[in-house]
């Protein structure tokens, strides 16, 4: 299995890069989180009654995933997010449909391939970093 390790920048390698956005290291951030967030309000819809503002929030993350992976440069490994969005929105196109009580099996298998999309993910590793140090 291959490692999809990866590491935070050293305070002085972000003082070299100047902060420059185009560097791979925010977007690797940025999609991971946004991916993250993805799973945790599909999660959150599979598990409880339909809420149709949740759905809508899907939708919205998908496009920031779809719109960040159109910005990349450099598409090394992040071909695994586009499964990522590939799946998601079809997560959001059966959700989006009235399956009624018979659909709570299909829940559960549609939320399980999402799950197995966003585990192929390259993963950044926080360490202890919080929030309020990204944004320094």
């Amino acid at each position: 299995m291959e490692n999809n390790f990866k590491r935070l920048l050293t305070m002085s390698e972000k003082q070299e890069l100047h902060l420059d956005k185009t560097h791979p290291f925010f977007w690797e951030s940025d999609l991971f989180l946004i991916a993250k967030s993805a799973l945790n309000i599909a999660y959150t819809l599979t598990e409880n009654t339909f809420n149709h503002a949740h759905l809508e929030c899907l939708n919205y993350l998908n496009k920031a995933l779809v719109t960040e992976l159109k910005m990349i440069k450099v598409k090394t490994d992040y071909y695994a997010y586009e499964t990522f969005t590939y799946k998601l929105s079809n997560f959001v196109n059966i959700f989006s449909q009235d399956w009624g009580q018979s659909f709570d099996q299909k829940k559960v298998e549609f939320f399980q391939a999402l799950l197995d999309a966003f585990r192929q993910l390259p993963v950044v590793d926080f360490g202890d970093a919080t929030l309020s140090t990204f944004l320094t």
